[in-house]
């Protein structure tokens, strides 16, 4: 019986061996189709980071783009903790928006403001699924290494929650002060697994790939009925940001954001940009599964978020750029600005954001480049 056992493992392994280079010598490019799992490793600080020197495809039903990581794990070029003399150094933190998620890396508003100056480069640190706490302690980590002569981090409405309940740090206010409560979760053993079978099996990934495009045809082809859709999204839930009146455990939320910010302004020795990215319920405003809410005007206020940023982001003496106003002008000619099955910002997206964040930055460093 043992015996048995050991030449069907044995047989299996190597199976798999052969398939594996059978694969490679294909040439299949490895294609990651999970991100927080394919592209980032255990961090017991901050939860997960980027992997450094990485290089896979991403791919997903709207897109297949190229990911590359430098020496110090983030998506961008390779630099010198000291700053050159001739430009001013910017930071970006943010998460998948920032990360540039189904953009190549020259389609990043990062980088679209940064080719439309001369003078600056933007070091773009985004993570996948990060909050502001964890933008916070990025930072901390690595980001102020880099000596930045400002700092900006992309704000999106999923940041009040990943605050509180995330699978990263989790942060709470103590005696009216913004407290680490608890380290991120440590790394299970499966997790380890998965994240070596992703990072070096070509096959794994295939099979992955596979998988996730199989079940997106799928999808495709499941109920078109919009109401439906709204349910199945989860959208009613997510309208609780923009009601009128909003509950205690909102607000709590939103102080913990605000107090995180209060803190990265300080740790960023008060240079501090916050982007607020708008999610495409506050722009496609005609289209029918957002149609209901924006009719909703006694319950429902759709620039709640980023007027409550902006008023405190005033207060606080924080730099800040609202991108609503610029996206809706936009929609009205350019309707896609978001990917079609993706809540995420499409190249033409990261193109009005870039530009709006030059724009932005021309005048925060005026007095600089005369």
């Amino acid at each position: 019986m043992k015996k048995n056992l050991a030449l069907l493992f044995s047989s299996i392994f190597i199976s798999l061996l052969i398939a594996e280079f059978a694969i490679r010598a294909i040439g299949y490019e490895k294609t990651t189709v999970t991100p927080l799992g394919g592209f980032h490793q255990y961090d017991k600080d901050l939860g997960w980071a980027l992997i450094p020197n990485f290089e896979s495809k991403f791919a997903h039903r709207d897109f297949t783009v190229a990911i590359k990581t430098n020496s110090r794990g983030f998506r961008d070029e390779e630099y010198d903790y000291k700053k050159p003399i001739s430009k001013k150094r910017i930071v970006g933190l943010g998460d998948s928006f920032t990360w540039g998620w189904g953009v190549e890396k020259n389609e990043i508003y990062l980088e679209v403001a940064e080719s439309l100056m001369d003078w600056v480069e933007i070091l773009n640190m985004g993570q996948n699924a990060y909050g502001t706490g964890q933008e916070y302690l990025y930072f901390k980590k690595f980001g102020e290494k880099y000596s930045p002569d400002l700092v900006t981090v992309a704000f999106v409405q999923n940041d009040l929650k990943d605050n509180i309940d995330g699978k990263g740090p989790i942060f709470g206010i103590v005696n009216d002060e913004i407290k680490l409560l608890s380290p991120p979760k440590n790394n299970s053993a499966d997790r380890i697994i998965k994240k070596f079978l992703v990072k070096h099996s070509h096959l794994y990934a295939s099979i992955l790939h596979g998988y996730h495009v199989l079940n997106d045809m799928i999808k495709s082809f499941i109920s078109t009925n919009i109401n439906d859709k709204v349910e199945k999204s989860g959208i009613p839930g997510k309208m609780a940001i923009y009601r009128k009146v909003i509950d205690e455990t909102m607000e709590e939320r939103w102080t913990i954001v605000e107090k995180i910010l209060l803190e990265l302004h300080r740790e960023s020795d008060e240079k501090l940009l916050v982007i607020y990215a708008p999610p495409r319920v506050q722009i496609e405003r005609d289209r029918d599964i957002f149609r209901k809410f924006h009719a909703d005007t006694e319950k429902y206020d759709f620039n709640y978020p980023n007027e409550r940023l902006r008023k405190f982001t005033e207060k606080a003496g924080i730099y800040y750029l609202d991108l609503v106003e610029p996206f809706r002008r936009e929609y009205i000619s350019s309707p896609g600005l978001y990917f079609e099955h993706d809540t995420h910002w499409s190249k033409f997206g990261h193109r009005v954001a870039g530009e709006m964040l030059a724009e932005k930055l021309g005048e925060i460093f005026a007095s600089d480049i005369k």
